[in-house]
């Protein structure tokens, strides 16, 4: 289960990094009202997906330290997918929420458990 963890933190690392990008080439192209606003947000997710990616590598060496910033970074998207949800933004807000929730079920199982466990015993 750690593993399936994982892929779903490296996934979401993916779309924050898709979705920075798409923001530089929006601020470039179209130029933004607020420049300096434009690319603080770009950095912001850049930083956002090199964490992920990292937790993800973490989880996946199932490294205990990995757990905690993925279900923080989980508790993040769900506050930004669940009003999305219920703002009726389905197509952005719905797939976010799944996912964050299904990591987070995930890091909760009993395998999860046993094996992030055993490496406080490392």
């Amino acid at each position: 289960m750690v593993t399936a963890a994982a892929v779903g933190v490296a996934f979401e690392a993916v779309i924050a990094l898709a979705y920075a990008l798409a923001l530089a080439g929006r601020a470039v192209l179209d130029g933004a009202a607020s420049v300096g606003l434009a690319w603080s947000l770009v950095i912001c997710m850049l930083v956002f997906a090199l964490g992920l990616g990292y937790v993800a590598k973490g989880l996946t060496r199932t490294a205990l330290w990995a757990r905690s910033p993925a279900l923080v970074a989980q508790a993040l998207l769900l506050v930004v997918g669940v009003p999305m949800v219920r703002g009726g933004q389905l197509a952005v807000g719905l797939p976010l929420s799944v996912l964050a929730a299904s990591v987070v079920v995930l890091l909760f199982t009993p395998s999860a458990r046993l094996v992030l466990d055993r490496a406080l015993d490392r």
